[in-house]
C-alpha cells in the first residue's frame, strides 16, 4: 500500500519582502494515507487588489485535500500484474484520465468558489479597511460585481499525489513539480502556462481556471514498464504521452518562491539540483534530519533570497538499496556544482568577452569621434580662416564704400553750392527782367507820348506854316488891291484866306488890317522857327525815346533769356544732384550692408571660436577617454584571456569527470 512505501512532508515561510502587518499568502499541506501520499501547495498572490489571498491559498489547500482523499479513497486500486479485465481497464482510465482528474479539479474549484464567497459574505468587501489602498477602478469593480469579489482571495494551486499503482498531479499557476524517478531520472512533468511569465500568473479565481489547469498522471503499465500521459492548456500543444521504465520515487512541489531564489537561466537545473540534494541528505542523515535542513533552508530563501513566501511539499519513497543511485545522485550533484562554477566561469569569461568588445567598439567610437571631433576642428578653423579673408574684403570695400560716400558727399555738397549760386542768380535774372519789363513799359509810354508831342509839334508847326503862308498871301493880295485902290477890301467867298484870316481883319479899314497882317506874319515868322527847332527837338526826343525802348526791350528779352539759361542750368543741376543722390544712398546702402556683412562675420567668427574652443576641450576630454580606454580595454582583455583560460582548464577538469563517472 502507498502509505507503507511513501511518507509525505511540507513547509510554509512568511517571506521577508512582506510587511510585519500582511500574512503569509502561502500554504501547505501534506498526507499520508493508506491509500495514497499527498503533498499541496498554493501561492496566494501578492498583488495589493488581492489582500485576502492567504483565506484563498488556505482554503485552496483545505479543500483540494479532502477532494483528493475522497478521490483516492474511492478510486478502484488498479492491480500491480496486468490481467485481461486489466486491460479494458486501462483503455478506460487512460481516455478518460483527464476527465476523471479534471472532475476533481472542477469539484475543488466549485467549492472553493463557494468556501470565498461565503467568506466575503460573512466578513463584506465593503467593511475592510484594506479595500481603501487598492486602484479606484478594482475598488468600484469589488463593490458593484459580486461574482468579482472571489478575485481578493486569488492563489495558485499545486498538488501531487502517489497511489499505490498511479500518480498524478494538477497545477494552475506557477511553481514547479519536480519529480525522481527509480531509475535516477529527474523530470518536470507538469505542461508549463505560457501565460505565467514574471510577475503575471494564472489563477483559480479566473473566470477560465478550469481550462488553466495542466496535469500529470501515471500508472502501472504492465510489469516493469510504465506510462505517463501530461496535458497542458489548449492549444499550447504540450500534451504528450510517453512508455517509461521506472514509477516516481520522490515528488517535490514547491510555490514560486523556490525558483526565484536561484538565477532564471537553467532555472529548472538548480531546483532539480536543490532537491537532488535534499534526496542525498535524506539517506545520509535520515528523516528527521531532512525535514529539518528543507524546513531551515525553506526559512533562508523566504529570508535572504527570493525574500517571497515559500511552501515546499512532498512525497518520498524507500530508498533502501538505493546507494548506487544516491552514488551518481552525489555525483551528479558534483557535477552540477562544478557545472554551476564552469557556467559562472564560462558566463564571467564571455561578460569578461563581452566587456571587451564592448570597451573595444567604446575605444573605436571614442577614436572615431576623436578623428571626427579632429577634422570638424579643422574644418571649421578653415571656415574661421575663409570668414576672415572675407571680412577682410568686407574691410576693403567698407573703406572704398566710405571713400565714395565721402566723395559723393563733396560732390553733392559742390552741386548744392552751384544749385544755391544758379538760383540766385535766377532770382537775380528774373529781377533784371522785372524791372526791365517795367522800364519797358515806362519807355513805351515816354516813347508813345514824345512820338504824340512830336507829332503835334509838326501838325502845329504844319499849321502854322499853313497860316503863315495863307497870311502872306493874303497880305500880298490885300496890299495889291490897297494900292491898287487903296479902298476897303471886303474878302469875299472866292477869296483863298483862311476862316481865322478873314475873321481877324473883318471890321478892320485896310490899312489897319495891312498893319495887322504885318505883324502877325512878322510874329508867325519869328515863332516859326522855334516851332521848326521844337519839332525837331520833339522828333530827336521821340527817336530818343524810342531807341530807349528798343534798348531796354533788348535788356528784358536778354534778361529773359539768361532766365531760361538760368532755369535751364538749375534742372541740370538738380538733375544731376538726385543722380548723386541716388548714387549716394546706393553708397551709403552698400556702406551698412558691408557693415552688416562685417558684423555677421565676426560674430561667425566668434561663434565658430567658440565652438573650436568647445571642441578642442572635448577633443582632449576624448583623448583622455581614448587613452583610458585604450588602458581598461588591455586590462579587460588580460582579464578575458585568464577567465577564459580559466573556464577552459574547469570545462576540461568536469570532462574528465564525466568520463570517471561513466566507468563508475
Amino acid at each position: 500500500m502507498a502509505g507503507k512505501e511513501y511518507r509525505s512532508f511540507g513547509v510554509t515561510h512568511k517571506g521577508a519582502k512582506h510587511e510585519e502587518d500582511v500574512p503569509c499568502q502561502d500554504a501547505s499541506a501534506h498526507l499520508t494515507s493508506r491509500d495514497a501520499a499527498i503533498a499541496i501547495v498554493a501561492d496566494g498572490h501578492g498583488s495589493s487588489r488581492c489582500f485576502r489571498s492567504d483565506i484563498g491559498s488556505e482554503k485552496a489547500v483545505e479543500i483540494a485535500q479532502n477532494a483528493i482523499s475522497a478521490f483516492v479513497s474511492n478510486t478502484p486500486k488498479l492491480p500491480s500484474e496486468m490481467t485481461p479485465q486489466f486491460i479494458d481497464r486501462r483503455e478506460t482510465l487512460v481516455s478518460e484520465s483527464k476527465i476523471i482528474l479534471g472532475g476533481v479539479v472542477r469539484e475543488i474549484i466549485d467549492k472553493w468558489f463557494a468556501a470565498v464567497t461565503k467568506d466575503e459574505k460573512e466578513h463584506p468587501l465593503k467593511d475592510d479597511q484594506r479595500l481603501e489602498g487598492i486602484v479606484q477602478k478594482y475598488k468600484d469593480r469589488y463593490l458593484n460585481d459580486e461574482d468579482y469579489r472571489c478575485h481578493v482571495y486569488g492563489t495558485t494551486l499545486m498538488a501531487a499525489v502517489m497511489g499505490e499503482n498511479y500518480w498524478f498531479g494538477f497545477q494552475v499557476g506557477d511553481g514547479k513539480c519536480v519529480v525522481l524517478y527509480e531509475d535516477g531520472s529527474w523530470e518536470l512533468p507538469i505542461p508549463w502556462d505560457d501565460k505565467c511569465t514574471f510577475n503575471t500568473t494564472t489563477s483559480i479565481c479566473d473566470d477560465d481556471s478550469l481550462s488553466r489547469f495542466r496535469y500529470w498522471f501515471g500508472f502501472n503499465n504492465e510489469k516493469g514498464t510504465y506510462t505517463e500521459y501530461g496535458y497542458g492548456v489548449h492549444g499550447e500543444g504540450k500534451d504528450y504521452v510517453r512508455e517509461i521504465k521506472s514509477r516516481p520515487l520522490a515528488i517535490f512541489v514547491g510555490s514560486d518562491g523556490v525558483e526565484d531564489s536561484y538565477p532564471r537561466i537553467d532555472n529548472d537545473k538548480y531546483v532539480i539540483n536543490f532537491y537532488r540534494n535534499r534526496v542525498v541528505s535524506l539517506v545520509e542523515s535520515g528523516y528527521d534530519t531532512f525535514n529539518e535542513e528543507i524546513d531551515g533552508l525553506a526559512k533562508r530563501f523566504a529570508d535572504r533570497e527570493s525574500t517571497d513566501d515559500v511552501s515546499i511539499a512532498g512525497i518520498i519513497g524507500d530508498f533502501t538499496g538505493k546507494e548506487a543511485m544516491i552514488k551518481a545522485m552525489k555525483h551528479d550533484s558534483e557535477k552540477h556544482e562544478a557545472e554551476i562554477i564552469y557556467s559562472e566561469k564560462r558566463r564571467d569569461a564571455d561578460e569578461k568577452k563581452d566587456a571587451y568588445e564592448t570597451v573595444r567598439k567604446r575605444t573605436e567610437a571614442v577614436t572615431a569621434n576623436q578623428r571626427q571631433l579632429e577634422s570638424r576642428i579643422a574644418s571649421i578653423e578653415g571656415e574661421i580662416t575663409a570668414l576672415n579673408a572675407k571680412k577682410a574684403s568686407f574691410d576693403s570695400a567698407l573703406i572704398k564704400g566710405k571713400s565714395d560716400v565721402e566723395a559723393s558727399d563733396c560732390e553733392m555738397s559742390k552741386l548744392q553750392s552751384k544749385l544755391h549760386e544758379f538760383e540766385s542768380e535766377k532770382v537775380k535774372s528774373e529781377q533784371e527782367k522785372r524791372t526791365a519789363d517795367a522800364r519797358v513799359i515806362i519807355a513805351d509810354d515816354e516813347a508813345k507820348k514824345a512820338k504824340k508831342v512830336s507829332e503835334n509839334a509838326e501838325k502845329d508847326s504844319s499849321k502854322k506854316s499853313n497860316t503863315l503862308r495863307t497870311k502872306k498871301e493874303a497880305y500880298s493880295k490885300l496890299f495889291n488891291e490897297l494900292s491898287k485902290t487903296n479902298s476897303s477890301v471886303q474878302p469875299n467867298a472866292n477869296q483863298t484866306v483862311s476862316i481865322q484870316v478873314v475873321k481877324t481883319f473883318l471890321g478892320s479899314s485896310p490899312e489897319e488890317r495891312i498893319v495887322k497882317l504885318r505883324n502877325e506874319i512878322k510874329r508867325l515868322e519869328t515863332e516859326l522857327p522855334n516851332l521848326q527847332a521844337q519839332v525837331v527837338a520833339t522828333q530827336q526826343n521821340a527817336e530818343a525815346k524810342k531807341r530807349e525802348f528798343s534798348t531796354l526791350r533788348q535788356q528784358s528779352v536778354d534778361a529773359q533769356q539768361r532766365t531760361r539759361q538760368v532755369d535751364a542750368e538749375i534742372k541740370r543741376i538738380e538733375q544731376e544732384l538726385r543722380t548723386v543722390k541716388i548714387q549716394n544712398r546706393n553708397q551709403r546702402d552698400v556702406v551698412i550692408q558691408l557693415q552688416d556683412e562685417i558684423a555677421a562675420t565676426d560674430r561667425n567668427i566668434s561663434s565658430k571660436q567658440a565652438e573650436v574652443s568647445k571642441l578642442q576641450a572635448e577633443y582632449e576630454t576624448l583623448k583622455e577617454q581614448t587613452k583610458k580606454q585604450t588602458d581598461t580595454l588591455a586590462q579587460i582583455k588580460a582579464a578575458w584571456e585568464k577567465a577564459e583560460a580559466e573556464a577552459v582548464a574547469l570545462n576540461a577538469t568536469i570532462q574528465n569527470s564525466h568520463c570517471e563517472g561513466d566507468t563508475m
